[in-house]
C-alpha cells in the first residue's frame, strides 16, 4: 500500500514547482509587458555598479557587470549599456570606454597635472612610447632613476613608485608585461587601456616641452613616434 505521507509530499513538493515556475513567468511577463521600467532600472544599478567598482581606477569586466545587473538577451544589455554611458557622461561627467579584451575603464580628467599618479603614469607611457613602444625592466629602472626615483624608497610627491609601476599600471591595463620563457626578462609595452584612452600626439608633445626646456624640439623631429602617432586617429 502507497505511503499517505509519501503521496502528500509528493504532492506539495509539484504544487511548489507549479507556483515557482507560475511566479517567474509572472517577472518575466512583468519585464516584457513594462519593459522600459526594467530598463530604467537595470541602467541605475548599472550606473551604480560602475561608480562603486571603479573605485581603485581598475577595469571593469563585462562579465562582473552582467552578474550584477541580470540582463536576459544581448540586445538588452546593449540597450542598458547605452543608457548608462550616457548617463554617467551627463550626470557625473565620466566617459565609459570599452577595451578590447572584455573590458569597460571610466575616463574624467585624466590630464590632470596636479594628480601624482596622473603624471607618473604619463612619464612611465612616454618612456615606453620613445622606446619604440616596448622596454625592458632594467631601461624602465633606469629611466625611473634619471628622475632621481628612488624605488626603494617612497617618493615625497609619488609615493610608492616601485608598486605602482610594476604592479599597478599592469592591474590598470595602462601597461602590458611580457616575460620571456627563457630569461623571465620582462618587457614593458602599452596596455589596452592605454591604447584606448591615450592619445599618442599628447605624449609626444608632452615629451617635445620636457626637451625644450633645453633645446627647441618639434613633434615631427621624432619621424617614427610622429608617424604612429598620425596612425592613431585619436578621437575621445
Amino acid at each position: 500500500m502507497r505511503n499517505p505521507r509519501t503521496g502528500s509530499s509528493q504532492i506539495i513538493k509539484m504544487s511548489q514547482r507549479r507556483s515557482k515556475k507560475s511566479l517567474n513567468k509572472s517577472q518575466s511577463d512583468s519585464d516584457e509587458s513594462d519593459p522600459t521600467e526594467f530598463i530604467e532600472e537595470s541602467v541605475k544599478r548599472c550606473v551604480r555598479y560602475f561608480l562603486v567598482a571603479s573605485e581603485g581606477n581598475y577595469p571593469i569586466k563585462k562579465n562582473d557587470i552582467k552578474k550584477n545587473v541580470p540582463i536576459k538577451t544581448s540586445g538588452a544589455f546593449q540597450l542598458v549599456m547605452k543608457e548608462t554611458t550616457k548617463a554617467l557622461k551627463d550626470i557625473f561627467g565620466y566617459k565609459v570606454v570599452e577595451l578590447e579584451d572584455g573590458f569597460y575603464v571610466l575616463l574624467k580628467n585624466f590630464n590632470d597635472d596636479k594628480n601624482p599618479k596622473k603624471i607618473l603614469t604619463l612619464l612611465v607611457l612616454s618612456h615606453v612610447f620613445m622606446s619604440g613602444d616596448s622596454t625592458s625592466e632594467a631601461s624602465m629602472k633606469s629611466f625611473l632613476n634619471s628622475l632621481n626615483i628612488d624605488l626603494e624608497k617612497n617618493h615625497d610627491f609619488f609615493g610608492n613608485v616601485k608598486e605602482f609601476v610594476f604592479v599597478t599600471l599592469e592591474k590598470q591595463k595602462y601597461l602590458s608585461v611580457v616575460v620571456d620563457d627563457l630569461t623571465k626578462i620582462r618587457t614593458f609595452k602599452w596596455g589596452a587601456r592605454a591604447e584606448a584612452t591615450i592619445c599618442k600626439e599628447t605624449i609626444l608633445k608632452f615629451v617635445c616641452e620636457i626637451y625644450n626646456t633645453r633645446r627647441n624640439i618639434q613633434p615631427e623631429q621624432f619621424k617614427e613616434q610622429f608617424e604612429k602617432a598620425q596612425q592613431q586617429n585619436f578621437n575621445q
